[in-house]
């Protein structure tokens, strides 16, 4: 899956995480626990297994947003398209191994009339919510890694 490289909002972002592949994907695929590491997000429900063809609602600032899982490869990507307030959006997540850590990339792309009109808010907007989200992320990965890893000695 990719994204539409022709919408009039995109993003990409990547970040390095000092955590094992698995531990991440852990994380960022429990879509229902979404809220307890990205603070923009205050509700997640995953409705039916995670698989594609499965939908989830969640709700991200005064949005609430139904999404259908596209892709899942566990440990490697997931993806999902969406809409809410006008705007048709498509998420990808992939995760790679670097070094003893993660690399994660993700990319979203927004479509629609509203992401049209709106173009220079919507892709501050975007851009933001995505550099935190990875963010947020990080830290909460790298937290809870190296707590686990501190119990283990």
């Amino acid at each position: 899956m990719q994204v539409n490289s022709r919408s009039p909002v995109r993003f990409t972002g990547k970040i390095d995480i000092a955590t094992p592949i698995k531990k991440v994907w852990a994380i960022m695929s429990d879509i229902e626990k979404w809220p307890e590491w990205n603070h923009d997000i205050s509700s997640a429900k995953l409705l039916g297994k995670l698989e594609p063809g499965t939908s989830f609602v969640w709700k991200a600032g005064p949005s609430t947003i139904t999404s259908l899982i596209k892709e899942v490869t566990p440990n490697k990507t997931m993806s999902w398209t969406g809409k809410t307030m006008g705007i048709r959006a498509t998420h990808i997540w992939r995760l790679e191994q670097n070094g003893n850590g993660t690399r994660v990339t993700t990319e979203e792309s927004w479509d629609g009339l509203v992401a049209k009109i709106t173009k220079p808010l919507s892709q501050r907007t975007l851009e933001k919510s995505i550099k935190s989200g990875l963010k947020m992320l990080k830290d909460f990965s790298e937290s809870i890694y190296n707590v686990n890893q501190n119990e283990e000695k």
